[in-house]
């Protein structure tokens, strides 16, 4: 492949920084002599082969590299000349056999005799305006060199008019190329045909994609045109700022294609040409829109509605996906959960935006929390029987499917009624006054209030007394007091139900996992409760249950 000036440019900003960076170590590399304020570069270690001559040692300018300096080094591929260097002299860089790349910057003025001879891998390069000499065969045997483009007037060959030396270009065939209005060129400079320099740079231009346009395959084809007042050499095309890659033509790039994979999201794609003369268009480029869209699957725990989307839709991986839930009646939404390839990456109980991955898994959960409502529709409270046994009755209205209804009578162990929606059950009777005690609770672990109803017995056939007129909705068997505070670090509140119940106290921060944290048996009156770590959880919410 050619040298193209674009190659030439970013080789030399490369030598400049590396210059700027040049450490003492670097300079190591080098032996050199200081005389009249100037350093001369006299040798050279071989350790790399990357050359960058510094512009400076010890604060003395780099003016002159001496003859055999760099004398059959092969290792040496590249050689950046900085612009303190006036003279480079005969025999200085005499075959290194693989020297590729060679930039001289502006401020040499002479070239000594056979200077890159036998550099046979040197390919296509540019001679400052700043030259005025150059020495007999200083390019000879540069098997691989055929094109030298001048940026001043024709260097004098030796002691005499260049067109009139035909040894510095020996032994290879080439083209000497030169700016309109510099003087002193002939038909033949060194040994090789002259020809005015071409500085009109080919145009570009990218037909596919156009900007913007979205694309549901990875594997795009760029196509384009490309043209020049003489020839287009090469198409060079980059995706996502990768490296420059060659395109492809068939018909001398008039027309070029170049085929990329792309990632999903945008892709950004550039393009250049380059004429035979080295010259550069200018960089093209365009964005092209990969869309890969995936299935989302969205699972749904408890009773509620989301909006945004639904399960098994596809949706564009990279997007930004925003659902709205609605609850059913009695439940609140606790919980968001993302999960992608099986591993939770986000898990929340507020509603949230999240991007578009493969293989996606929404959950949401809806917690019941609304409490059931219990009805004794039989017995009335103050019933007076001579039967030893009743059947109390009643009905559940709830927004769930199912529970347990539970009832005590004279402060006995609490028994299971049959049924849910409607309910019913025998209860047994003592002489005398009886008290029964019926709750409700749900699946989701809600409770009803309790009712209470008194029941007159007696055995005689003849009651005595009558019973006083209690509502059938009384408290729940365990009520908060409504004394909860914080106070030094602790939290505290009180809660009343029958005396000798079991109790446990459990704590949950998402009202959905339960744990306990402390039992009791009631005692008369309030019982109080104190949690010592409320300040470890961002939330914590509180039930006081029978066991």
């Amino acid at each position: 492949m050619k040298t193209t000036k674009r190659n030439l440019i970013q080789i030399c900003l490369l030598g400049i920084t590396l210059q700027c960076l040049l450490p003492l170590v670097a300079k190591a590399q080098f032996t050199y002599s200081l005389a009249n304020g100037a350093a001369t570069i006299t040798g050279y270690d071989g350790s790399v082969g990357n050359v960058v001559i510094p512009s400076s040692i010890n604060g003395f300018s780099v003016t002159t590299i001496s003859r055999g300096a760099f004398e059959n080094w092969a290792i040496i591929t590249n050689v950046v000349v900085p612009g303190s260097v006036t003279f480079i002299a005969g025999q200085a860089f005499e075959s290194c056999s693989k020297l590729r790349t060679l930039t001289m910057s502006e401020g040499v003025t002479m070239i000594g005799p056979e200077a890159f001879m036998a550099c046979y891998t040197l390919t296509n390069i540019t001679i400052p305006a700043s030259v005025t000499n150059i020495g007999g065969y200083a390019f000879a045997f540069c098997y691989d060199l055929n094109q030298v483009h001048f940026q001043g007037n024709a260097p004098i060959v030796g002691n005499i008019a260049g067109s009139a030396d035909s040894t510095v270009f020996s032994y290879e065939t080439g083209t000497v190329y030169y700016k309109s209005g510099t003087t002193g060129w002939g038909s033949t400079y060194g040994g090789w045909a002259t020809a005015v320099m071409d500085t009109t740079a080919p145009i570009l231009k990218i037909v596919s994609p156009t900007q913007g346009q979205k694309w549901s395959n990875s594997v795009f084809t760029v196509t384009g045109t490309a043209s020049d007042n003489k020839a287009v050499a090469e198409v060079y095309y980059s995706l996502n700022n990768a490296s420059w890659a060659l395109a492809s033509t068939a018909n001398n790039w008039s027309n070029w294609t170049a085929q990329v994979t792309l990632t999903a999201g945008t892709n950004i794609i550039k393009a250049y040409a380059v004429d035979t003369s080295g010259n550069c268009s200018s960089t093209n480029s365009a964005n092209v829109v990969y869309i890969v869209t995936a299935p989302i699957s969205i699972n749904i725990v408890g009773s509620g509605t989301l909006k945004g989307a639904v399960n098994g839709q596809s949706e564009v991986v990279g997007s930004l996906i925003t659902l709205t839930d609605t609850p059913s009646k009695g439940y609140v939404l606790t919980n968001w959960q993302v999960k992608v390839g099986g591993t939770v990456v986000l898990s929340t109980n507020m509603a949230t935006s999240f991007v578009m991955q493969p293989n996606l898994v929404l959950t949401a959960t809806f917690l019941d929390v609304q409490k059931p409502v219990l009805k004794v529709t039989s017995p009335k409270t103050g019933l007076k029987t001579t039967n030893g046994t009743i059947t109390a009755r009643g009905t559940i209205k709830d927004n769930g499917t199912g529970g347990t209804v539970r009832w005590q009578i004279n402060s006995g162990g609490w028994n299971v009624a049959n049924g849910w929606s409607i309910w019913s059950n025998n209860v047994p009777l003592v002489n005398g006054t009886n008290i029964l005690q019926i709750y409700a609770q749900d699946l989701a672990g809600n409770y009803s209030g309790t009712n209470t109803l008194k029941i007159i017995h007696t055995s005689t056939g003849k009651v005595v007394s009558v019973s006083a007129n209690l509502s059938s909705q009384q408290p729940a068997p365990l009520e908060f007091a409504g004394n909860a505070r914080l106070s030094t670090g602790c939290f505290y509140f009180g809660f009343t139900g029958p005396t000798g119940s079991n109790v446990v106290v459990q704590a949950s921060t998402n009202l959905q996992d339960w744990v306990c944290v402390s039992t009791n048996t009631l005692v008369s009156g309030t019982n109080y409760f104190s949690d010592p770590q409320p300040a470890n959880y961002p939330r914590r919410f509180y039930r006081v249950r029978t066991q």
